[in-house]
């Protein structure tokens, strides 16, 4: 699936249930907030040398959950979040051969963040905001197929840092609610020894209620 076309499909939809609520709220200034989300994921392709050898892996889009506690400062905001993510290995190319994959990547997020919101009127906050934390990622039962034979490689777990940038527009669907549709940048730090470290795009939808 391409990224732009899962991307238009999350955000447009979030966004297209914010213009018909037709309700002109506003959001609260300061106090605590939670937040759920949930989206798809798209890992970058990424490249590995040995030997003076590159391979490519190819990855299939995922999708992922997310759970924040966040507190505001009028248009500050500071939020801890948890995310779950899985997307899977499809591909790698090497040598002019494909060498079809299979095998899970299950990730789980822990980072801190901080948000700006710029307040519009008619409920509208567009937001920009940056984080950082650790990533631990798990990959189990990975498959390779080649000419008809299939091996079993295994699995792996590593926890690396990471960072990320965000934007979002955040719609107040009441006094306490808002509908967040948002896009987010992922580095994870997790290469090294001639390999790429890992990109990856969120597309997501979520609510985030006031307390």
């Amino acid at each position: 699936m391409r990224l732009d076309r899962l991307g238009g499909w999350v955000l447009g939809g979030g966004l297209a249930l914010a213009a018909a609520s037709g309700i002109a709220a506003e959001a609260p200034k300061s106090g605590f907030y939670g937040a759920l989300s949930a989206g798809g994921i798209v890992r970058n392709d990424v490249d590995a040398t040995s030997g003076g050898v590159t391979g490519t892996f190819e990855f299939e889009p995922g999708f992922t959950f997310g759970a924040a506690l966040g507190y505001r400062f009028g248009s500050i905001r500071l939020e801890g979040e948890f995310t779950y993510g899985r997307d899977a290995f499809d591909n790698l190319s090497l040598l002019g051969v494909n060498v079809g994959l299979t095998g899970d990547i299950d990730s789980y997020t822990f980072t801190g963040a901080l948000y700006y919101d710029f307040r519009l009127p008619g409920g509208w906050s567009p937001y920009v905001g940056a984080g950082a934390g650790a990533t631990h990622q798990s990959t189990q039962n990975v498959t390779a197929t080649v000419g008809g034979t299939t091996l079993a490689l295994g699995g792996n777990d590593s926890t690396n840092f990471t960072a990320f940038g965000e934007i979002g527009v955040a719609y107040a669907l009441s006094n306490r609610v808002e509908l967040v549709p948002a896009y987010r940048f992922q580095y994870i730090n997790d290469g090294g020894s001639g390999t790429d470290d890992s990109l990856l795009h969120h597309f997501k939808v979520g609510f985030r209620i006031g307390f």
